[in-house]
């Protein structure tokens, strides 16, 4: 951390900088630090000096500063102009895949979704009849960059296409916008703050089993963004974390419409 940065936390919370360690991945520009301060606390720093960055620092802050919950980071300072956020360093978190009892993952997802959100979040597209997956399926390249077969893709794909068209995103609940692998963890105490991915059998909530719908949508956007995206400038296992998120969001599709495997 140079001592720009340094003199930025400090002036924030009100003590000394005592260490910190860079920490990887994510999908913006942003730089990330896992600090500890001369008081003993650990943090979460992350800088923004780009666009996107800075307004992905003020959305985020502003929803951490909403919430009532313990199943996500407390919000500890943020810069008013987006530069700089520092929430809670969640060094008694373990990040690895989940396994066992996912009843506590269930609940915080549901404690998540329970308000609004700040005033200030953007809605999202609402209603039903947006269709992900037709151009992602006939782009040639898209098989072999997720290592699935293409004559599986082939026999399921339009099935994907209409059961996409029939979620309906209508409402004015929280959503997280990202559930994918490494944005989730689990306390000692077995609190579940974000998710990590699951690396066994197709795994849903409770409520995903009713409505593959929604599993096909998330899947499609996902399957969009990763083509045509230019990742030289993307942190390093960026693009493969993507291709990790499609081929679940596939399998789960998959399984929840009762197809065969891949």
């Amino acid at each position: 951390m140079d001592d720009a940065a340094r003199r930025a936390v400090e002036a924030l919370v009100g003590a000394a900088v005592r260490s910190a360690s860079v920490c990887s991945g994510g999908f913006t520009a942003a730089h990330c630090w896992v600090i500890v301060l001369d008081d003993g606390r650990s943090l979460f720093a992350k800088f923004a000096g780009d666009d996107e960055s800075i307004s992905g620092n003020l959305v985020e802050a502003a929803v951490l500063a909403s919430l009532d919950t313990s199943h996500a980071p407390s919000l500890v300072a943020a810069a008013e102009d987006g530069t700089l956020m520092l929430t809670d360093g969640l060094s008694n978190a373990h990040w690895t895949p989940a396994s066992g009892d996912l009843a506590g993952l269930w609940i915080a997802l549901d404690a998540l979704g329970e308000g609004a959100g700040p005033e200030s979040l953007a809605i999202g597209p609402q209603g039903a009849g947006r269709d992900p997956w037709t151009k992602v399926l006939a782009d040639p390249r898209f098989a072999n960059a997720i290592d699935v077969p293409r004559d599986w893709l082939d026999e399921h794909g339009r099935t994907w296409s209409a059961a996409a068209r029939l979620a309906d995103t209508t409402g004015d609940r929280l959503v997280h916008g990202d559930p994918g692998p490494g944005n989730w963890c689990r306390s000692s105490d077995g609190t579940w703050l974000r998710l990590t991915r699951l690396r066994a059998e197709p795994v849903c909530s409770p409520r995903l089993v009713g409505h593959p719908e929604f599993a096909a949508l998330v899947a499609g956007w996902m399957a969009a963004e990763l083509l045509d995206v230019d990742w030289s400038g993307a942190p390093p296992g960026a693009r493969a974390d993507r291709v990790a998120d499609i081929r679940a969001g596939v399998a789960l599709t998959a399984h929840l419409l009762g197809h065969s495997s891949y």
